[in-house]
This record gives structure tokens, sequence and C-alpha cells, in this order.
């Protein structure tokens, strides 16, 4: 397992597989180099996106972007001025996992 949380100019990027329509909202763990997160939206006019990038925000307390992936469910989101290290520690990733 690799860890999904990367190195970029000015932060990170984070490689996420989303499943909408969730019971409820959460990190699930690491699978094949992503970060599998439960999103209880469903993948109708962008309302998953939303909420995946409002649960990002509230984990990491600063901005974050959707770079790609936007009607897909393999996301990469971006996180402004974290490294990885910490994103992956906010996270609570441990070596890729959590």
């Amino acid at each position: 397992m690799s860890n999904p949380v990367k190195p970029c100019k000015d932060g990170s990027l984070i490689y996420v597989y989303v499943i909408p329509s969730s019971r409820v909202t959460k990190i699930e763990g690491v699978e094949n180099g992503r970060l599998v997160v439960k999103i209880s939206s469903p993948p109708v006019k962008g309302k998953a996106n939303v909420e995946l990038l409002k649960t990002f925000k509230k984990i990491l307390k600063t901005k974050v972007s959707l770079i790609s992936g936007e009607t897909s469910r393999e996301k990469l989101i971006k996180v402004d001025g974290l490294p990885p290290s910490e994103v992956a520690k906010k996270l609570g990733l441990k070596g890729g996992s959590l």
C-alpha cells in the first residue's frame, strides 16, 4: 500500500477514491494507493464533490480544491500550504494506512 498523499508546489496532493451515497461520511482507509472516503451525498449535480471538499477542509483547516475527477470516483485533491507529512498526520495516516 502506498501513501495517497504526495508533495506538490505550495502544498500536497491527495489521491482519493469516493464511495457516494453511503450511510455516513468517513475515511475508510487506503486501498491501491488511494484514500477511500465514504460520502453520504449522492453523485448528483456535484453534491458528493462539495461534501468531499467540505470534509477535507474541516479536517485539514486549510483551502482544498478538486484538481481532477469531477465525474469520476477517482479524484485528485490539492491541499494548499501543508506538506504531505502534516496532511497525513491530520488524516490519521501512518505509513500509508489508517
